[in-house]
């Protein structure tokens, strides 16, 4: 009797464990297992300690990594800046007027006309004021030099915004070292960035004030009759 029920409550068990295997494959197949997963957590250790032994071994499935984009990430960093313009120095005492050759140059056909009659205001960041004042040396790196441009002189609706951004020595030497963009209206995008050819064009004209034109500034700090030139 004693075998007979041991017999039986095998049997029992197998065929539950059988079961169980059997309904895991189904699930598997529809795709509704619940498999455990790591949390990218599990593979970090705590400051200063080494990293403790997994949950789950090896073979387990480990959580997506996340990859930052070092290029949008400098946009962001760009367009949070330029947002804050009006908070930078500005050098212009009044919109100035631009050529229209100029104008048509600073633009790209995605944001707007730009060709005729245009007017500009320039803002700079506090480690580009002294230079660019002065029109003497050069600009540190990281130095921001941002340009509001506007179809009327009254200051109202900005069409869109170039930047010059002093990069280290090495990024363009030939050039300065200077990175150029163009910014939409509303600095939530950035519709070119880099060594933009007809930037640096314009402003290779400029070398002795360090790829920077100053026609636009304040009558206090007016340039020279050679920087006009």
């Amino acid at each position: 009797m004693a075998n007979n029920a041991f017999v039986r409550s095998f049997v029992i068990v197998a065929v539950l464990v059988a079961t169980g295997f059997a309904v895991l494959a189904i699930q598997r197949l529809s795709g509704t297992a619940q498999i455990p997963t790591a949390s990218i957590g599990d593979h970090l250790p705590d400051s200063g300690t080494t990293a403790s032994k997994p949950m789950f071994n090896e073979t387990r499935l480990l959580a997506p990594v996340v990859t930052i984009d070092r290029t949008e990430l400098a946009d962001f960093a760009l367009l949070s800046k330029v947002r804050e313009f009006q908070s930078l120095s500005r050098v212009t005492d009044e919109p100035h007027e631009m050529h229209p050759q100029i104008a048509g140059a600073c633009g790209i056909s995605l944001v707007a006309d730009v060709h005729g009659q245009r007017f500009c205001d320039v803002f700079v960041t506090n480690d580009a004021l002294q230079t660019i004042r002065s029109g003497k040396g050069s600009y540190a790196p990281g130095a921001l030099i941002v340009k509001a441009k506007y179809p009327l002189s009254d200051r109202k609706n900005v069409e869109l915004f170039t930047v010059m951004r002093k990069r280290n020595p090495g990024y363009s030497p030939e050039h300065g070292d200077w990175e150029y963009s163009v910014v939409d209206a509303n600095a939530r995008q950035v519709l070119a960035r880099g060594k933009i050819t007809s930037c640096i064009e314009c402003h290779d004209s400029y070398t002795s004030t360090d790829f920077v034109t100053r026609k636009y500034m304040k009558q206090s700090d007016a340039p020279t009759s050679e920087e006009v030139e």
